[in-house]
């Protein structure tokens, strides 16, 4: 009987770790979607000429969000352009409240 309770609570005592990597890991998870996706917006914002209500609709629909960082309204070639991807994450137990996840860049306007 005594072995099997000191099972139940090896469970009980192991299983808030199991959900901290499972946090650990959907946060990893989401860095490098944002890493592939920063990439693919640096392209993106080279070629149309700056940061588009449609770029923005796109990422907004991936649960993205993009924020531009200095001036961003008056665009010429040759320009860089700072930014930054952000996407909330909800954990399990890592803290009470939503976390923030960004990845900031800079491209060139019109370089590729």
């Amino acid at each position: 009987m005594s072995n099997i309770m000191s099972l139940v609570y090896s469970f009980i005592l192991i299983f808030p770790t199991i959900l901290l990597g499972v946090d650990f890991f959907i946060i990893g998870k989401i860095i490098v979607e944002l890493e592939t996706r920063a990439t693919i917006v640096s392209y993106i914002i080279s070629e149309e000429g700056g940061i588009r209500p449609s770029l923005v609709n796109e990422l907004a629909e991936e649960g993205i969000t993009i924020t531009c960082e200095g001036e961003c309204s008056y665009i010429s070639v040759g320009e860089t352009i700072k930014y930054q991807l952000i996407k909330t994450y909800t954990p399990i137990i890592i803290k009470n409240e939503d976390i923030n996840i960004y990845v900031t860049r800079t491209t060139i306007v019109g370089y590729l």
